[in-house]
């Protein structure tokens, strides 16, 4: 009997797990475990595990329309927009007589303001559900996008008579009576929404708002007030009440409010939020990130308090910190895109450019659509030399994300630095379309302008930037410029001086007012004007270095060695004056001197071409020619462009028995981007006379005279060419003129050999 009872029991068993089992695999009661299962989620507001169920639940019925809207109410929950609205678009494709679903997608497309596709939802809802309140408020919101705030009203007033309990119908109305100038319904209407709902903080911000926009401050901030009473832990009302504060100029009542609500809130991250914008929106970002260094003591786990504890760690330099922070969320999750985007910063700043290069694009592979990798790659190629992929890189990025500011800024600053107007104007057009407050914006168009002619266009628009900024020494610098290139040389020197009273450190106002002197040769008291300046700035560098551009051209070498000296002991990164330092020890013959003096730049900006190209040419001075094109080299694998390096390797090659074809390809591009140079002209000729091309060299050497007369060299180069083509008459003539101008040329030797020989 025992074994017996086993046997039945052990049936029993294996009975249960066979119906267990033949249920798991009927897909219709799995896709619905999968649904209820998303659901629990969802209303725990755990969206993401929500949209795994949900997901799951399509994978076993492709088909199945409400796991799909409400995979889309999770994506939208997420942010998600593009998933949010694909899923939304899926329902009603499967669903057509789904109200639910054709209101969520005509809300979405509103607010994407595609209004003819979300009209065409509200139509088909209105439809199928014409005594429903929401799809009437739906059908009211797309009249009043369509400018038509009458119909809107007349919507929302058949959605108010189906549902005269919905405050919410109430406030809608009130904005579209706004719209319509009918300010005391607007008003009424809002107290209306106060009555149906006495309890709702949100409808006292709304009415608290109206009479902020219709100035009555005693009824804004007495509602305000009110609203809190009810609700001292509502944060559209304590951010409301905050703004009004600060819009009357009242800081400090507006940071007790802002405490207030933190502290009502207790432990909730969403006060310490508050604190932090409030502090960062007053510029105190020192404040705002004790907020969120509390923040992230009390939660350590909130992986959105610790990122936005990391982004003001790395807006003040804190890397450190936030090397810490990132490296907290990269060992939990090494694809956290954000994360990675945080050490490709911190890479980058550490001098990693290749490392933060890699990790970006590692990023973008993942997420293409990512507008922040994209300029943060476009920050890094600008940093490598890569000037066409950083550009190529800022314009994806604000395609991707067209109110990104920053991006326009790095493309405005490019445009300055490649001299690209176009750029440098549509770029400025939309800063002041984000930004119509900042006279940032208004000066870069004026720079656009400027360069395009357009005086009066610019003109109006640095004005524009004077009254938005009216303490700033940069609108008067550009107004100081543009009055010099109108040679009204009194008005420039004006506006320079309006900008240093403003800025006395502002090296852009002292260079100005010099460069005045200069133009009219009053070159002793531009220098006792910039002694002047730096007994009220001893410790300017930018203002001794000024100083010794004007004593170079006094020609007192002493007097400039010491102010470029003194310009570099204060900021050893003052590279002009690096380069005039090392310029000057040339000129007097102590090379060792000058390669130290550039050497220390090369230290200091090791990205940049320059350094490297004078070094270089150092080098040839000294006749190591093969160390002079180790130092071209890197100077083009820099910057591949560089057309100083090019046409001085392409030079280099040709005197030295370099690769022909190579050079006269690094001489075409140097003459390219250097199109005036009578250097450039001389190495193409160099290189084409190579090539056996003499006809072509003989008028790049003609245009090269032309511009510099007294060039023995060039003298030299053209009787060459003229000797190779036959005319001996015109050979011995510039040969001669070669030795006349400078009897110990380098080729002088060459020259007379040459002539003994014609």
């Amino acid at each position: 009997m025992k074994s017996c009872r086993h046997f039945f029991s052990a049936f029993a068993i294996l009975l249960v797990i066979a119906v267990t089992a033949g249920c798991s695999k009927d897909p219709n009661v799995k896709k619905q475990k999968y649904l209820e299962s998303g659901e629990k989620y969802f209303a725990a507001q755990k969206y993401r595990e929500a949209v795994i169920q949900f997901s799951n639940a399509i994978q076993t019925d492709p088909n199945f329309a409400e796991a799909h809207y409400q995979l889309a109410r999770a994506y939208l929950r997420l942010g998600n927009w593009k998933n949010g609205y694909a899923e939304l678009s899926r329902t009603v494709e499967l669903q057509p007589d789904n109200v639910k679903a054709r209101l969520d997608l005509g809300n979405f497309l509103l607010a994407a303001h595609q209004i003819n596709d979300a009209a065409n939802s509200s139509n088909i809802a209105l439809q199928k559900d014409p005594e429903n309140p929401d799809v009437l408020a739906l059908a009211a919101n797309v009249e009043a996008a369509k400018q038509d705030n009458a119909a809107a009203v007349d919507y929302i007033q058949k959605a108010i008579q189906l549902a005269p309990n919905r405050d919410d119908l109430y406030a809608n109305r009130a904005l579209f009576e706004l719209h319509l100038g009918r300010n005391a319904d607007a008003e009424a209407s809002l107290k209306k929404a106060i009555e149906v709902a006495p309890k709702s903080a949100h409808n006292y911000v709304n009415l608290a708002s109206f009479y902020q926009q219709q100035k009555n401050f005693a009824a804004a901030q007495q509602t305000f007030q009110s609203a809190l009473q009810i609700d001292p832990k509502n944060v559209p009302a304590i951010i409301g009440f905050t703004k009004f504060y600060l819009s009357q100029g009242k800081r400090s009542e507006a940071e007790k409010v802002v405490l207030d609500g933190k502290s009502a809130l207790g432990n909730d991250p969403s006060g310490y939020r508050l604190a932090a914008d409030f502090y960062l929106g007053t510029g105190d970002f020192g404040k705002a990130t004790e907020q969120y260094a509390a923040l992230y003591q009390l939660r350590p786990k909130d992986l959105d308090a610790k990122k936005a504890y990391i982004e003001l760690l790395l807006q003040q330099g804190r890397v450190d910190q936030a090397q810490k922070l990132t490296d907290e969320i990269l060992k939990d999750n090494t694809k956290d895109s954000l994360a990675n985007i945080y050490e490709a910063d911190l890479e980058l700043r550490a001098g990693k450019t290749a490392d933060s290069i890699t990790r970006l694009q590692r990023v973008i592979k993942d997420e293409p659509d990512n507008a922040r990798a994209h300029f943060l790659l476009g920050v890094a190629l600008d940093r490598n030399g890569n000037l066409d992929q950083a550009e190529k890189e800022w314009r994806e990025a604000v395609r991707l994300n067209p109110n990104m500011i920053t991006g326009y800024e790095a493309l405005a600053r490019l445009a300055l630095r490649t001299a690209n107007t176009d750029l440098l104007a549509t770029s400025a057009e939309q800063i002041i379309r984000l930004h119509p407050q900042d006279a940032s914006g208004y000066l870069l168009r004026a720079a656009a302008e400027s360069s395009q002619k357009q005086s009066e266009r610019a003109d109006a628009d640095i004005q524009k930037a004077i009254a938005l900024a009216p303490q700033s020494s940069a609108g008067y610098i550009t107004l100081a410029k543009l009055r010099l290139s109108q040679r009204k040389f009194s008005d420039a020197r004006t506006n320079f001086q309006l900008a240093l009273d403003r800025d006395p450190s502002s090296s852009e106002a002292v260079a100005g007012i010099a460069q005045l002197y200069v133009a009219q040769k009053q070159i002793p008291q531009a220098i006792q004007f910039l002694e002047a300046q730096i007994a009220k700035s001893p410790n300017n560098s930018a203002f001794h270095y000024i100083l010794g551009a004007l004593q170079l051209q006094e020609r007192d070498i002493t007097a400039a060695s010491s102010s470029f000296q003194k310009a570099v002991d204060m900021d050893n990164s003052n590279f002009p004056a690096l380069f005039q330092l090392g310029r000057l020890d040339l000129a007097q013959g102590d090379f060792d001197k000058a390669s130290q003096q550039w050497n220390t730049w090369v230290q200091k900006d090791s990205k940049n071409p320059t350094p490297y190209w004078l070094l270089g040419r150092l080098e040839d001075s000294k006749n190591n020619w093969q160390q002079a094109q180790d130092y071209y080299r890197k100077a083009l694998q820099l910057k591949s462009d560089f057309a100083p390096a090019a046409n001085d390797l392409a030079y280099s090659m040709l005197l030295h028995g370099g690769d022909p074809d190579v050079a006269l390809s690094l001489a075409q591009a140097a003459r390219r981007a250097l199109p005036d140079s009578p250097n450039s002209a001389d190495t193409l000729a160099l290189a084409y006379m190579q090539k056996k091309v003499y006809a072509s060299a003989v008028d790049l050497l003609q245009d090269a005279i032309k511009k510099s007369p007294a060039n023995a060299t060039y003298e030299y180069h053209l009787g060459l060419a003229y000797q190779q083509i036959g005319n001996s008459v015109e050979a011995r003539k510039h040969l001669t003129k070669a030795l006349t101008v400078d009897p110990k040329f380098p080729q002088a030797a060459d020259a007379r050999k040459t002539l003994q020989q014609l």
